[in-house]
């Protein structure tokens, strides 16, 4: 799969949502070392205590190969994704 745009989110194999989200300078959040797609704990398989977390950047390559196959996540739960990241840089 070719890497998907900035601002798309995808739902992996286990339910879980990857967002792509570009906007933050090199160096925050460790974006340099890891990559734009941030995983949201917000599957079906997370205990309720864990649910609405988010882990680590990953570069797409990891993504594609650990995570794969995906699922186009829709508008709603798009806009989500982004909002949760931006909540989770700004903090």
């Amino acid at each position: 799969m070719v890497e998907p745009d900035n601002h798309t989110a995808w739902i992996d194999r286990g339910g879980d949502t990857w967002v792509r989200v570009d906007d933050y300078p090199i160096g925050s959040y460790g974006i340099e070392r890891w990559g734009p797609w941030w995983p949201l704990t917000d599957g079906p398989g997370w205990e309720p205590r864990a649910l609405d977390g988010i882990g680590q950047p990953r570069p797409w390559d990891q993504v594609d190969e650990f995570h794969g196959p995906f699922t186009p996540a829709g508008p709603e739960r798009t806009a989500r994704a982004i909002e949760r990241v931006r909540r989770e840089v700004a903090s």
